[in-house]
């Protein structure tokens, strides 16, 4: 039960820091810089869902593991694949250890739930 708690702990935090990322969206979109409104929006959606599907998250509970699992893995394999693309390695490598850090998470809460 101990590593569910971690795994959930980690989720709970990657979608703060979705929430935390729509922030700094939207104070680069008010400095002129070119951010959709949905980029913003997709990420706060992403994130506050995130947080609120983590903590309503139990052993056994495939509903909001799906949820977790639509949410927070399409935003941070969009962000990974941008980054690629506008050559920021640093943040690319970020993103990468993200999406691991979400496919751990996810594995450890489901694989606890099948035993």
């Amino acid at each position: 039960m101990k590593l569910f708690n971690v795994a959930r702990t980690l989720l709970i935090w990657l979608s703060i820091s979705y929430v935390f990322s729509a922030v700094v969206f939207v104070v680069l979109r008010q400095r002129g810089h070119d951010v959709r409104r949905r980029v913003v929006a997709g990420w706060f959606v992403a994130g506050a869902g995130g947080v609120l599907l983590s903590l309503w998250l139990r052993p056994g509970g495939v509903m909001a593991w799906t949820g977790l699992l639509v949410l927070l893995t399409p935003w941070m394999v969009h962000a990974f694949v941008g980054d690629c693309r506008g050559g920021h390695r640093v943040i690319a490598a970020i993103d990468a250890a993200g999406i691991s850090a979400i496919a751990w998470s996810l594995w450890v809460t489901r694989a606890l739930a099948w035993h």
